[in-house]
């Protein structure tokens, strides 16, 4: 295939998956913590139980961004990227729902800086966390007040990442990553009192801003089993320290009161910035292939 037409179908698929990854991520869960985190493996490696930690091919640039170590044997210059999607249905005592996602997981870049050598390097950005959910319920007050509390959120955390493999020996590589963190997430919180008219209410927005350096190492080690053939034993470790991102957090309060025709009347508002951080665990992983 002529390569200018390779690149105007890769500028194709990236515009239409983009399309895709904007739709509304929905789920309860990602209340907690920064959300619901997102696969870091490529979607070539998924649902095979971890082996991209230990897995290099170079015959097919077979390199994982989970170990960056596998970076060292890289051929030729390669784009890659994916879709994912997810289908669930959630159920309480008396109503379910519905939802699909469809992402556009990462986009990554991989190129050899010396076959002989054997060192390579890739970078790209991919998703770290993602949030969405919207929760409401009635209330009673013991001063007989009524009314209902909102809870809303959406957003997430992305990582630009680079990284470099290389051959220490014959058959043993290392690799690092050393990526940024970014990202928004808004949240809401309201407070609407429906009756009696004339009470106030509240609602309070907040916006948590991440920002922060986080990196990982990766050793990896193989073995041609059978001269005659290609069959290789091959032995992966990651390890990740524990890592503090930076977080700003940025709240509005607003507390107003209605009328009887349920006009807003009178409010007010109290702005808060805070700076404080968040960890992600150290992690350790080891593969046998």
């Amino acid at each position: 295939m002529p390569e200018k037409l390779r690149f105007i179908l890769f500028l194709l698929l990236t515009c239409c998956l983009h399309q895709l990854s904007g739709q509304y991520y929905f789920s309860p869960f990602s209340r907690y913590g920064i959300g619901d985190i997102s696969d870091p493996t490529l979607v070539k490696f998924r649902g095979m139980g971890g082996v991209a930690i230990a897995s290099m091919d170079s015959v097919k640039n077979g390199y994982s961004t989970t170990n960056p170590a596998t970076y060292a044997r890289m051929q030729s210059f390669s784009i890659e990227t994916g879709v994912s999607a997810k289908f669930y249905q959630l159920n309480t005592a008396g109503d379910h729902f519905g939802n699909k996602d469809y992402a556009l997981p990462y986009l990554m870049f991989a190129f050899p800086v010396s076959k002989k050598r054997q060192i390579g390097i890739s970078f790209g950005i991919q998703p770290v966390s993602k949030v969405g959910y919207l929760i409401s319920y009635p209330f009673q007050g013991e001063d007989s007040t009524y009314g209902h509390q909102n809870f809303s959120a959406s957003g997430g955390y992305s990582k630009f990442q680079g990284g470099v493999g290389f051959k220490v020996v014959k058959g043993l590589y290392a690799g690092a990553n050393l990526g940024y963190i970014f990202g928004k997430i808004t949240e809401s919180h309201r407070i609407e009192i429906d009756s009696p008219a004339g009470s106030q209410s509240y609602q309070r927005n907040r916006e948590n801003i991440a920002g922060g350096i986080t990196y990982d190492f990766g050793l990896l080690y193989t073995k041609r089993l059978n001269t005659r053939s290609r069959q290789t034993l091959s032995f992966g470790a990651t390890f990740r320290n524990q890592q503090r991102i930076g977080l700003v957090q940025q709240t509005l309060g607003v507390t107003y009161l209605r009328d009887f025709s349920n006009n807003i009347v009178d409010t007010v508002s109290n702005f808060t910035r805070f700076n404080t951080r968040f960890i992600l665990p150290s992690s350790y992983s080891l593969a046998l292939l």
